[in-house]
């Protein structure tokens, strides 16, 4: 009986200790792509006349991006590091967490690294995954139902990608 009871509580330490290993990662990219798309939403804000940021899949075409083989991982590591210098900043400026901050808070951060040369490169790298998403043919992962095509008055050229092709 003892041997099973210590069987059992071996099992469950060596579960725990994956688990405990696991999650932390996990929430580290949760927290991660919360903090980036906070960070498209303050620089991208709704507006009634252009299409909001989840109807054209911003979040989740950055995360295409940074999951594809032709995208350098100088650019990928460039985006991650940003958003632990934003954190930084935020950290340093307010003592919290830039997704904590109130809006106004946001916003003065991001003015902040704004005027330094990773902050500016930082943002306008985000903008441009931003324009991207609105953009660019819904097989790869943006511009839902065409939204942006479609405030545009643009017709696509044929043919259109079956595929993503990058």
């Amino acid at each position: 009986m003892f041997l099973t009871s210590k069987r059992l509580l071996l099992k469950y330490i060596v579960w725990l200790g994956i688990s405990l290993a696991v999650s932390r990662p996990l929430h580290a990219e949760g927290l991660f792509w919360q903090t980036i798309a906070l960070v498209q939403q303050d620089l991208f804000p709704d507006q009634h006349t252009v299409p909001t940021l989840q109807e054209i899949h911003a979040t989740t075409y950055l995360q295409r991006v940074m999951h594809e083989r032709r995208v350098t991982q100088e650019q990928k590591d460039f985006i991650r590091n940003g958003e632990r210098w934003l954190n930084e900043t935020a950290k340093e400026q307010y003592d919290k967490h830039y997704v904590v901050l109130s809006r106004s808070q946001r916003q003065k951060i991001l003015h902040v690294i704004s005027k330094e040369r990773w902050g500016e490169q930082w943002i306008t790298t985000l903008l441009t995954y931003i324009m991207e998403a609105m953009l660019c043919d819904p097989v790869y992962g943006g511009n839902s139902k065409e939204v942006g095509w479609k405030w545009l008055q643009h017709h696509s050229g044929l043919p259109r990608p079956k595929k993503m092709l990058v």
